[in-house]
């Protein structure tokens, strides 16, 4: 007899509970949340970050997405974080999709849209004089219509952690697999072409324990009638997906794929469900102050701390917390302030680090066509399709895989 969703997940679970987990983060930047999970993601205890592959992988991309990590490992690397087990962390390979083929092309980063993600904040304790000091992170959002693209950002340190070399995505995610012989997540935040490429690599074989991806849509059929439903998903069973359907065929290569062993899907009807509450910025902002609700054995990393701590500068500085209902979730859409933030992406990431974040359920991924477009859905499975998407979410789990706590 089939064992039950409910009863895989635990197995799963149980078994990597605490776990040090190996991952490559596959990511665009067209939005905040992307680099906000980079940030949680680069410095968490749990994480091993071995790349970051990007779509499509411009030269601005690359110098946004290399300046965060030297920063973080700046922070990782200090003195006060030399004792800590963290300074074992592998370097970390750049990828860019079919690098240099899109090396040129513009409007991927946008220094106004990234304006209060770019710099941390300094703490002048520990300044020491006569070193050069880095622009504080904003406190107060500009009012411009003007936009002005990333031509160059100056890397604060130079990190020995990051490598100087720009990978072909493809053949990063390859390599990076074959090392750690298949032993190794990929978190996907956007379409699937890098990903997609890696599995269709003629001759080279390639292995990964699981995909998390911040994809797809669980709807009529799946979701049980006791689980709230965003007013605008009530009643359907397929809408379209960015991230599944910016690139249909890699999508489906990698959903039926044999050489990924489990594939967990956050889609959009529960990642649009989770904002940044005001729960979590006075946990961020408690975090920031090296306080601790539920410290962990063996967390006692500064570098993380110091993650935290820019995280919460930069989220606070340019979103309002969203007000949340009893049970932690932002179903009222009349009710959303202007500048409150969805956290798409830093839910998968937290399902990645806790599976039991999310309610799963074993699927079967379906797509239909609809006046030309692919409206993706699921329904659930009969046999095991070592696929499981979330139907629910816990905040208060959420908030707290990202924070260790």
């Amino acid at each position: 007899m089939a064992r039950s969703s409910a009863t895989m997940n635990q197995l799963y679970q149980r078994k990597h509970d605490n776990q040090k987990i190996n991952v490559i983060i596959d990511m665009e930047t067209g939005d905040p949340d992307d680099l906000l999970t980079l940030m949680f993601a680069a410095c968490h205890p749990r994480v091993i970050l071995h790349a970051v592959t990007l779509t499509p992988g411009s030269e601005q991309q690359v110098q946004l997405v290399r300046h965060v990590l030297a920063t973080l490992y700046s922070s990782l690397y200090s003195k006060q974080a030399k004792k800590t087990k963290q300074q074992q962390r592998p370097v970390v390979r750049v990828g860019a999709q079919e690098w240099p083929k899109f090396r040129k092309k513009k409007g991927c980063a946008n220094l106004k849209f990234y304006e209060s993600f770019l710099y941390p904040p300094i703490d002048d304790s520990e300044h020491t004089p006569g070193e050069v000091e880095r622009p504080r992170g904003r406190t107060k959002r500009k009012k411009s219509n003007k936009s002005a693209e990333v031509t160059h950002i100056t890397t604060p340190v130079s990190s020995k952690h990051i490598d100087e070399i720009i990978y072909p995505a493809a053949e990063l995610i390859r390599d990076v697999s074959q090392e750690l012989r298949g032993k190794l997540t990929i978190l996907t935040g956007g379409p699937l072409h890098n990903l997609g490429a890696a599995l269709s690599l003629e001759g080279d074989e390639i292995s990964l324990e699981r995909w998390v991806a911040q994809g797809g849509f669980c709807g009529e059929g799946v979701v049980p009638d006791s689980i709230p439903t965003l007013p605008k998903f009530e009643g359907l069973s397929h809408v379209q997906t960015w991230n599944f359907g910016g690139s249909k065929e890699a999508a489906m290569l990698a959903l039926q794929s044999e050489k990924i062993k489990r594939r967990v899907l956050v889609g959009k009807n529960v990642c649009h469900r989770c904002t940044f509450d005001g729960d979590m910025e006075r946990r961020l902002q408690s975090r920031a102050a090296g306080e601790r609700s539920n410290k962990r054995d063996g967390d006692d990393d500064p570098g993380h701390t110091a993650a935290i701590k820019w995280i919460y500068t930069a989220i606070s500085s340019r979103y309002s917390p969203k007000d949340m209902n009893e049970g932690g979730d932002s179903m009222d859409g009349a009710r959303k302030q202007k500048n409150s933030k969805a956290l798409h992406d830093p839910l998968a990431l937290a399902t990645m680090l806790d599976e039991d974040t999310c309610s799963l359920r074993q699927v079967e991924v379906t797509h239909v066509q609809e006046c030309g477009h692919t409206l993706w859905g699921s329904e659930l499975a009969e046999e095991d399709s070592r696929t499981f998407a979330a139907v629910d979410y816990d905040h208060t789990r959420f908030v707290n895989s990202l924070l260790w706590e």
